[in-house]
C-alpha cells in the first residue's frame, strides 16, 4: 500500500568517472522523499516495483515463503525489455526466502528495504542440501544498490555461510563492479 511507504526510500546513485583506465568511483547519496505524490507517480509509472503489490504479492509475515514473489519482482526490474523499472521496494516485514535470490546481468538496479530494523529476509534454505547457497547472489550486476534490510536465518540455528555473494562470470555484458551495499 502506498501509504505504508517509508519517507526516505528513493536513493540517487551518482557516478564520477575518474578517467583512469576505465576506473570509476560510485558515490551514493540519499535523496529524501518528502512528497508522497512524487512516490505515487513513480509507483504508477512502473519505476518502483513493490514486492507486496500485484502481480508479486509477497506477504512479509515471517511465515509465508516469499521467495517466488521477490524473485519475480527482481526479474521484472532487471528485464532488459523494461527500461523503466529498476527499483524493487521491499516494505516493512519479515520475508521468508527458501532459495537464493538472483540479481543478474543488470546495471543501476536497486533492492531497497525500509531499514534494517524494519525489513528482514529470513533464510529458511536447506543447509544440508546446499550448505554454501547465499541468500542473495549478485551476478554481473554493475552500479547497483542493495540497502536498508537485514538478512538472518530462521530458525536461528539454520546455517547461512554467505548472506550476499557477488560474482562476475567471464565473457558477459556486465561485470559486477561499482555496487553499493549500505545499511544492511
Amino acid at each position: 500500500m502506498i501509504t505504508d511507504a517509508p519517507k526516505h526510500i528513493i536513493f540517487s546513485l551518482f557516478f564520477i568517472c575518474c578517467g583512469l583506465a576505465g576506473s570509476a568511483v560510485a558515490q551514493a547519496r540519499l535523496a529524501p522523499l518528502d512528497d508522497l505524490i512524487a512516490y505515487q507517480s513513480q509507483v504508477s509509472s512502473g519505476a518502483i516495483l513493490n514486492v507486496k503489490d500485484p502481480p508479486f504479492l509477497a506477504k512479509g509475515d515471517g511465515i509465508t515463503d516469499d521467495t517466488e514473489a521477490i524473485q519475480a519482482a527482481i526479474d521484472a526490474a532487471t528485464d532488459p525489455s523494461n527500461p523503466i523499472a529498476k527499483i524493487v521496494l521491499v516494505p516493512d516485514g519479515w520475508y521468508v526466502i527458501s532459495r537464493t535470490l538472483l540479481v543478474k546481468n543488470t546495471r543501476h538496479f536497486r533492492l531497497v528495504g525500509a531499514g534494517p530494523g524494519n525489513t528482514a529476509f529470513r533464510w529458511k534454505g536447506n543447509a544440508q542440501e546446499n550448505p554454501v547457497a547465499p541468500a542473495i547472489e549478485v551476478l554481473n550486476a554493475a552500479y547497483s544498490e542493495f540497502s536498508n534490510f537485514n538478512i538472518g536465518t530462521e530458525p536461528a540455528d539454520n546455517f547461512l555461510k554467505t548472506a550476499i555473494l557477488v560474482e562476475s562470470a567471464p565473457h558477459k555484458k556486465y561485470v559486477s563492479t561499482g555496487n553499493v551495499f549500505r545499511n544492511l
